[in-house]
């Protein structure tokens, strides 16, 4: 499932439906395609007899493979929360395939205005889908943030082929994450007092994962806050750099080190998936 969308929205509306099961999809149709509703895309998708199973967020009209055909590109939600990217494509007898891509986790904040893109130059598109990353305190907090997957075209299908495509991680998504790295440790910096203090009242607590709004200071529970989404931010750096087949430096390494022995749950959470993948430290993790 996914919070929020990762498409760009195509919703317009006509005073007529328009029949995409009737219209070819070719670069001389496009402008028809695209002023189609969700209820036109909707009745050839799931039929007149029954409603889809869920519901379509929205849709695009992409050239995937640059030959002048046509794909449809859908969002589907289900009880408010994006579960599934399905590519629809049309052959030569006028059949239509599916190609369902279901997202683990969970979407969240941003839309990218260039969610098909062809990223190398080849001719056909990729498509960058947020995936979620990171639990929070509560389902309401889940995901704390995300990371960009990238799926190339192979053979016809879309396969996530993220580590194929590092100049797009260097450039676009590393660069930001490094600042909000380097502004939250800055910030940190200044509230080391208050992020002691709060440490402490969460030792004194019985439970395991204390409700910091209830036991703690304004100032505590933001420190707080900031540390568990600090340690949230390098894990996702950690991450995409183990996806891209690079080593952490000896630093990064001690910082995933450092939140196991931090006395709050989330952060000593979020060292897992980095130790895990780092290899090496089951010691560590027990």
């Amino acid at each position: 499932m996914l919070v929020l969308a990762v498409f760009i929205a195509v919703k317009g509306a006509t005073a007529t439906p328009v029949d995409i099961a009737a219209t070819p999809w070719d670069e001389s149709h496009i402008a028809t395609l695209r002023s189609a509703s969700v209820a036109d895309v909707e009745k050839v998708l799931c039929g007149n007899g029954r409603p889809c199973e869920a519901n379509i967020d929205h849709f695009e009209w992409a050239d995937i493979e640059g030959n002048g055909k046509y794909a449809l590109v859908c969002v589907f939600t289900y009880g408010g929360k994006v579960q599934t990217v399905n590519i629809y494509q049309r052959d030569g007898s006028g059949k239509i395939n599916k190609q369902s891509i279901d997202l683990e986790g969970y979407g969240h904040e941003d839309l990218r205005t260039s969610p098909i893109r062809d990223l190398n130059g080849d001719g056909k598109k990729e498509l960058i889908i947020n995936s979620g990353f990171g639990e929070g305190r509560a389902m309401a907090d889940t995901p704390l943030t995300q990371w960009p997957m990238v799926y190339r075209l192979q053979n016809g299908q879309y396969v996530e082929a993220s580590r194929s495509f590092p100049g797009f991680y260097d450039k676009e998504v590393l660069p930001p994450l490094e600042a909000k790295i380097a502004a939250l440790e800055k910030k940190l910096d200044s509230e080391a007092e208050a992020k002691a203090a709060g440490e402490a009242v969460i030792m004194d607590n019985p439970s395991s994962q204390p409700d910091i709004d209830s036991h703690t200071s304004r100032e505590q529970k933001e420190a707080i806050r900031d540390s568990e989404h600090l340690a949230l931010q390098q894990s996702l750096r950690d991450h995409i750099l183990h996806v891209l087949g690079r080593n952490l430096t000896a630093e990064q390494e001690n910082e995933a080190l450092a939140w196991l022995k931090s006395p709050d749950y989330w952060v000593s959470k979020y060292a897992e998936p980095t130790l895990e993948e780092v290899g090496g430290h089951q010691a560590d993790g027990r």
